[in-house]
Order: structure tokens, then C-alpha cells, then sequence
């Protein structure tokens, strides 16, 4: 285990807020050809049913490594009721309701030439066959077409999203039939910016995505306005995350909290001792794009989609871990994730590892559990729901994946148990020889700072204001926890120089 992978683990290990979901059911669907050495199947999308069944769109590997887009119908408890292949589609990447009431789906289509075209088809909710359609223009005919999001306006019109070859990306607003955009967004030119997901604010849109670095292949977190009816940037924003080492940061996915900001999911890219470590990572901006606060999960992942959930904000990806094989062997594997965290994107919990059944096996023959999160979504009665790419026993030296739905208990994503001490302030960051503690109103509390390697470098009961002399703690980084009479739990990280 590289020293990384072991401080890594180690944090997640001690933040009291990392708990296990409980599931309601979760299903694996198998639909691959059994000619197919690895099966490679993936769920993009899901969406509820009048029936209070789902729909679950995706893609398939077929024997030739030939893939399809497929969609699943499945009843209330998850169970499989019938499957629809598309032979003219690579991929079913969304499925919604447009403002007509009828039921579509965003499907890739690998053309000739090497490129990627998207068609917003509408579809048979009852059997998932196809009744018309209409394609998205694109400035490059032979173009790759990836799609990311979109947003479908009052008028009918659209706003899409796509990543395109390489690094860049499209970001335009048509008229469904129109051959040519209303508008393509003008950082496009020179693909210099790829978007990943908008929100719609008034006649301003919201997006988040990333940046390219000049002369170099890195990337910078984005968060941008821009007008609907010219396309063009109202202002945009680059998202720095400041404490040293970064070296790549992109946003995946945003939201618009109940106070006006938004909050923009992603990734850092932090290289330490020649190691790049990526972390989750959540800014929270204003509607002028001033920076607000930046949550760190302290954890080896990714964030992927977000959705807002009552006064509350959910968020899946994955993370990366190690764990023991039965021959003692130590197996680096992938979970998916839902972060709960509260409107201002204080991280609350964190619930990793939903398929339990599947065991982690030698590193000869291993599997991983769950590793790419699709969507996330509530249902009807308030349940949540993630689907992504699971995996099931191998078939032969390698694991198969498929797609996979997990439905979680509404009172246990970790939200109704778990509470942050917002009453403590812990300061500097980093710290050199004095670490200061603030408990507002006297609040008394239990204090713990906690090494890499698990030992408990400080504990003391703490209320007021605490100085702790830290000149003898070693360079290196600390977890630091702070439990109140109530139970609430903060935990942060601390750098010492």
C-alpha cells in the first residue's frame, strides 16, 4: 500500500460522520451477451414511472465489444419487467419528461468519420419503442458528441451541454428540427472550456465544468453565468483550491441552494511526494460568482451528480480504497458514494459501499464492489435512489460489470442522526507552534487530534477559548474532531508545518 492510499484510508477510518446507508433493495441486471468474455454494462439514467416502477437507461458491451443502448423497465421493488436494445444507439445517456408531458431520451449515436451525434428521441413509455425524433446541431459534423446536460427551456427550446474531442467542449441553445444553434457559446472557438451541468436561474443559466490550462494539460475548476437569449457570459469564475499542491481541479455537477449560491461538485487533482491524490471537493459561490466556502470530504474520490433532497443536498460519486483480501493480500478497490451535506455544503455523512454481498476476493481474481455512479435521483415517497455500473463474481480472470440500483431508506443517508458542531473554530490552518480553539457561548466539548497512523497526538475537554502548543507535533497532516455534549460531531483537517 503506497503511503498515500494509507493516509487516505486512515482518515476515512476516523471521521465519525462515514457510516453505511441502509438499503431498501438493490439490484444488479445482467442483459450482456453470455458470449462476452468481460460484460460491461453501465446505467446513466433513471427516472420513476406513473406506476411507481423506473425506467433505467444505458449501455451495453456486446461479444464484438459492439456497444448498444438499452433501457429497462422495472417495477416498484426494482425487479426486472422488460428491456428494450437499440441497434442504431451507442449509449442512452437521459431520460425525462419534456414539457409536453411525453417521455424522451438522449441517445448517442456513433456516426461516420469517427464522430458522435446526440438525438432527443421521443419514446413509448409502455414498451420503450421509438416514435420520432430530432438531433442536436453541432458546429463540427464528424465531430465526438459526448452528451453532459441539458435544460429544455418554456418555449421548447433547448440548452445542451456535450464535451467534444480532447479537452474541449460545446455549450449552445437550439430549437428542436433547427439544422444550425440559436447560439454556441463563445469560449467554444477555441475549446478552451468543456461544461458538465447547468442550472437554470431566470434568463441566466449556471453552469460548472473546467477550464484548460494555457500550454499545458491541466485543468481548472469552473463556474460560469451566462445569458440564455445571447449566450454570452454574464461572468465566470475559475475555482483555486488554495492550500498548496494542486495541480487539477473540474467541476462535475451544480445546484442552487435555498439562500440564492450555488454549489459546484468535483474533483482536485493534489500531487504530494510526487503522487497525485484526487479528492472530492464542493464550492459554494454567490450569484455575483464570489467564492463562499470550499468542503473537503478528506477522502480519495470523486463527486459525479448532485441533486437538492428537502432542506438538504446529496451528492454521488465514488471513492477508493484498500481492504484485505481472505489471503491477506491488500485489494485497492472502488465504491459508490452519497454525500449528504447541508445547504451551505457542510459535509454531514458520507455512505460508501452499498453492495455488501459481493466479497472482495484475492488480488488474482478480485472484484470491485461499485465504481461509477450514474445518477441520483428521489423517488415519489421521498426514497433515494443512485444506479451506476456495479459488479458481479467474474467469469473468468476479470470482473464483469453491470448495471446496478441501489433504493436507500429516506431516514438513513445519515442526515436525521448526524449534526455539525458549527459553534467551534479552529485556527491556524496550517498551523506552526500555537493551534487556537473558539467555542462559542462556552460550549463545551471533547477535543481529539489524531495522527495518520491512527494515535491520538492531543484529547482534552475544551470550552471558551483553548491554546494547544503544537511545537512538538511532527510536519505532516492531522485529523482533527471535536464532539459536543449533544453528540454532534466536526471534523477537519490540519496541516502542520
Amino acid at each position: 500500500m503506497t503511503t498515500m492510499k494509507r493516509i487516505v484510508c486512515l482518515l476515512m477510518a476516523f471521521c465519525g460522520w462515514q457510516a453505511q446507508a441502509q438499503v431498501a433493495w438493490q439490484k444488479s441486471y445482467n442483459i450482456s451477451d453470455p458470449a462476452c468474455f468481460t460484460m460491461l454494462e453501465s446505467a446513466f439514467t433513471i427516472l420513476q414511472t406513473a406506476d411507481g416502477g423506473y425506467l433505467v437507461g444505458g449501455t451495453y458491451t456486446q461479444a464484438n465489444e459492439a456497444r448498444l443502448a438499452c433501457l429497462l423497465k422495472l417495477d416498484a421493488n426494482g425487479d426486472s419487467v422488460w428491456r428494450k436494445l437499440y441497434t442504431y444507439s451507442d449509449r442512452l445517456m437521459k431520460l425525462y419528461t419534456d414539457n409536453n408531458g411525453d417521455l424522451r431520451g438522449v441517445f448517442e449515436q456513433s456516426v461516420g468519420g469517427g464522430g458522435t451525434s446526440l438525438f432527443f428521441t421521443k419514446l413509448d413509455a409502455s414498451n420503450g419503442d421509438t416514435i420520432s425524433s430530432f438531433k442536436a446541431p453541432k458546429p463540427t459534423a464528424f465531430d465526438v458528441y459526448r452528451y453532459t446536460s441539458h435544460i429544455q427551456l418554456p418555449d421548447g427550446s433547448y440548452l445542451l451541454a456535450a464535451q467534444g474531442n480532447g479537452q474541449g467542449g460545446h455549450f449552445l441553445r437550439f430549437t428542436p428540427g433547427a439544422a444550425t444553434a440559436t447560439w454556441y457559446a463563445d469560449s467554444m472557438a477555441n475549446r478552451a472550456m468543456t461544461f458538465t451541468d447547468m442550472v437554470l436561474d431566470g434568463q441566466e443559466v449556471i453552469v460548472t465544468g473546467w477550464s484548460n490550462v494555457k500550454g499545458g494539460t491541466a485543468a481548472n475548476f469552473l463556474v460560469g453565468k451566462y445569458d440564455i437569449t445571447t449566450g454570452t457570459p454574464v461572468w465566470r469564475r475559475v475555482m483555486l483550491y488554495e492550500n498548496g499542491g494542486c495541480c487539477d481541479t473540474r467541476g462535475r455537477c451544480i445546484v442552487k441552494n435555498s439562500k440564492g449560491n450555488y454549489v459546484a461538485g468535483g474533483e482536485w487533482r493534489e500531487k504530494i511526494n510526487n503522487v497525485i491524490n484526487i479528492t472530492p471537493a464542493f464550492f459554494v459561490v454567490n450569484s455575483n460568482g464570489d467564492s463562499l466556502s470550499i468542503t473537503e470530504p478528506h477522502a480519495q474520490g470523486t463527486v459525479q451528480k448532485m441533486m437538492k433532497w428537502n432542506n438538504y443536498i446529496l451528492a454521488a460519486g465514488q471513492l477508493e480504497k484498500d481492504d484485505l483480501a481472505p489471503d491477506n493480500s491488500t485489494v485497492h478497490h472502488t465504491d459508490i458514494a452519497v454525500y449528504a451535506l447541508d445547504d451551505d455544503a457542510k459535509l454531514l455523512n458520507t455512505s460508501i459501499r452499498f453492495n455488501n454481498n459481493i466479497a472482495i476476493q484475492t488480488a488474482s481474481g478480485y472484484i470491485t464492489t461499485h465504481w461509477s455512479s450514474g445518477a441520483i435521483i428521489s423517488n415519489a415517497d421521498n426514497d433515494v435512489l443512485i444506479c451506476g455500473q456495479g459488479a458481479h463474481a467474474p467469469s473468468g480472470n476479470g470482473a464483469d460489470q453491470n448495471m446496478f440500483i441501489a433504493k436507500l431508506k429516506p431516514n438513513t443517508t445519515g442526515i436525521t442522526n448526524t449534526q455539525i458542531v458549527n459553534h467551534a473554530t479552529v485556527f491556524p490552518n496550517p498551523v506552526s507552534n500555537r493551534l487556537y480553539i473558539h467555542m462559542q457561548n462556552n460550549q463545551q466539548a471533547k477535543l481529539a487530534v489524531i495522527n495518520l497512523f491512527g494515535q491520538k497526538v492531543y484529547e482534552a475537554q475544551v470550552s471558551g477559548n483553548t491554546t494547544i502548543n503544537t511545537e512538538a507535533w511532527s510536519a505532516g497532516t492531522y485529523l482533527v474532531q471535536i464532539i459536543d455534549n449533544s453528540g454532534a460531531v466536526q471534523s477537519a483537517k490540519l496541516v502542520k508545518l
